[in-house]
């Protein structure tokens, strides 16, 4: 009937090795929404926000607008990549990246509010956005 094959030590070691590089090949793949909706996120609203110093008026209230857009489909888009895998958007490791993206983009929106003709200062808060984003990004890809 069934024909039950033994399997010597270094097959076994040769099924497990393939076994983990399968599972490590599945967690990267897995990850991998996470890691562009971070990178995203950082540029678009580091860009965003030096424009927004940059330009008054119409220009302003145009990179505002688009800004808002991209923002707001990035996260709709980010919602459907992963909605097999809402487990991580609810650990502890999601709330510090947004809280760490969160921190210098409020600075980087204050600046712009108090600060207008601050264009340096600016530019340095929307290159912490970028930084902070860029830093989770690399931090989840080696989780």
């Amino acid at each position: 009937m069934a024909d039950h094959a033994t399997l010597e030590p270094s097959e076994a070691r040769q099924l497990l090795e393939n076994v983990e590089r399968l599972g490590a090949d599945a967690h990267r793949a897995v990850r991998l929404p996470y890691i562009a909706f971070l990178l995203t996120l950082g540029v678009a609203t580091a860009l965003g926000t030096f424009a927004m110093t940059l330009t008054t008026g119409r220009a302003y209230s145009a990179i505002l607008m688009g800004m808002v857009a991209v923002v707001v489909f990035l996260i709709i888009g980010f919602a459907i990549a992963v909605q097999n895998h809402l487990a991580f958007s609810y650990s502890r490791r999601w709330c510090a990246y947004i809280a760490s993206w969160f921190v210098p983009y409020a600075v980087a929106i204050a600046t712009i509010v108090w600060l207008p003709d601050a264009d340096v200062f600016s530019a340095v808060a929307s290159a912490a956005i970028l930084l902070a984003t860029s830093a989770c990004a690399v931090w989840e890809t080696r989780s």
